[in-house]
């Protein structure tokens, strides 16, 4: 063979190759083109067509590995078509899309796999049992939808410790139907787990067939925390005389006093106020929720324990009065304005501050004098929440003009200032006042307000010769976000 032949056939041989991987890549490049136009398929506006593409990717066998790549759209949209298809390989994907990272393919495969119903069931527990937690706290969604054609298999995964918890709660999911087989966990008492577990469910679902199981449950001392809550959160008033005794337990009375407060049973209220001299914190906090949430009834026998030598006594009923709006409590939170303590007298100026509380305004503005800037805070804050009732007293201490006084000035501002619905006419009309002080707290107090109609009087003001009144006229408008030049630029009026 001659020298020259052999370099003409390697380059046949490489020629020849170049070819063949030319036509592979382009055969590739054809089969991935058809491919990707099944997959655009699986967003299409027809559901006929997003079926068509779901199945044939599905028997493909690749759907489950090119899913994950696809928009949050494509992907929820697939979740419907497979709810179409129904089968068990579309099942078992809806499954793993209950994993996905983004809540519309998730909720789109939950309402998938409920549409299925019994079917999906089995695998529905597989994903209780086996799943990641977001997985699994999706089943739960999807197995109540499903509803009682699910209570069986679930009323077995609550024997198994991996899915138990997320039973339970699937079957509190389900409703109505499903709470015999909870009530009945919650009287288990062979496995304590189970009943923990049971009880949890039932307060968080308000089932109040569930009460008389729940104060059975209160005889256990594993469960008694648990149906002491779940009690309260069920909101049965016959349940209060049964956690009335609890509250002298240390171990449970934070527990008892929220739930007696969520009954709101009358029948709880002298026990409860019996322990207004407690010390612990964290019993006091729920202590006065309770009887806050109790309200009018608790009205009574709060405003006697004001009269208490116990100084914790009086400072738990002041507060527990805050919120109630009961005029029946203005006397005596009125006397407590005067209390030795002054906590006392903080908290019942906080309590006097509802809307319209007109008996309270003078009170209130007495309290003013008070030495502790705690006290006269909270007054001026209730004066404000008091509104209507309350502006003409404060507007007659801003007409007083007394330089002697220019601290009531100062709180009486402040509270008209607060107010929702401030008088910003009447005060603009003071700003008119022969009395310089008077037009001071005026202006002070629109600026406050961040009245913007305002903004011409204070400019004639500040180019007045009126002293202090000009330069707090001149500080308002820059509060109201005047530019200096413009402050100074513009002639009086």
């Amino acid at each position: 063979m001659s020298t020259t032949a052999k370099p003409k056939r390697v380059v046949l041989w490489y020629v020849i190759i170049g070819l063949l991987c030319a036509g592979g890549i382009a055969a590739l490049a054809v089969r991935y083109a058809g491919r990707q136009a099944v997959v655009n398929q699986l967003s299409s506006r027809d559901m006929r067509f997003r079926v068509a593409a779901a199945r044939t990717l599905l028997d493909a066998g690749g759907l489950a590995d090119l899913l994950p790549a696809q928009t949050v759209w494509r992907r929820s949209c697939t979740a419907a078509a497979l709810g179409e298809i129904a089968d068990p390989d579309a099942i078992a994907l809806l499954t793993s899309i209950l994993r996905d990272p983004d809540d519309p393919p998730q909720t789109a495969a939950i309402k998938a796999l409920a549409k299925i119903g019994p079917p999906a069931i089995p695998a529905l527990i597989g994903v209780l049992q086996r799943g990641d937690d977001r997985a699994k706290d999706a089943a739960v969604v999807a197995l109540g939808k499903i509803g009682p054609a699910a209570i069986p298999d679930l009323r077995t995964a609550l024997s198994d410790g991996d899915s138990r918890d997320r039973a339970a709660r699937a079957l509190g999911e389900i409703g109505s139907a499903a709470s015999r087989t909870l009530i009945m966990a919650a009287a288990t008492r062979g496995d304590k787990d189970v009943a923990k577990i049971a009880i949890t469910v039932l307060g968080d679902k308000h089932v109040r067939p569930a009460v008389p199981a729940l104060l059975d449950a209160l005889r256990d001392i594993d469960l008694r925390v648990l149906a002491i809550r779940a009690l309260g959160s069920i909101g049965d008033l016959a349940a209060a005389p049964a956690l009335v005794s609890y509250v002298s337990d240390p171990a449970l009375r934070i527990d008892a006093a929220r739930a007696l407060g969520q009954l709101g049973n009358p029948v709880a209220v002298q026990p409860l106020v019996a322990t207004l001299g407690e010390t612990d914190r964290a019993y006091r906090t729920a202590l006065i929720w309770a009887l806050q949430r109790i309200g009018a009834p608790a009205v009574p026998a709060l405003t006697a324990a004001l009269r208490s030598p116990d100084r914790l006594v009086r400072e738990a009923a002041a507060e527990s009065l805050i919120g109630d709006s009961d005029p029946r409590a203005i006397p005596s939170l009125s006397l407590a304005l005067h209390d030795s303590d002054p906590e006392v007298r903080r908290l019942a100026a906080a309590a006097l501050g509802w809307r319209n509380n007109a008996a309270a305004v003078g009170p209130l503005v007495a309290a003013f004098g008070d030495p502790e800037w705690r006290v006269v805070d909270a007054a001026v804050a209730s004066l404000a929440a008091i509104g209507s009732p309350a502006v003409e007293p404060l507007l007659t201490i801003l007409r007083n003009g007394d330089q002697v006084a220019l601290v009531l000035d100062r709180h009486a501002s402040r509270a008209l200032a607060a107010m929702g619905d401030p008088p910003t006419r009447r005060l603009l009309a003071l700003l008119d006042s022969a009395d310089t002080t008077t037009a001071i707290w005026a202006a002070i107090t629109l600026g406050d307000i961040g009245a913007r109609e305002a903004i011409a009087p204070l400019r004639r003001l500040a180019k007045s010769d009126r002293g202090n009144l000009a330069w707090v006229a001149r500080q308002q408008l820059r509060k109201l976000g005047e530019a200096e030049e413009s402050i100074e630029a513009r002639p009086a009026a």
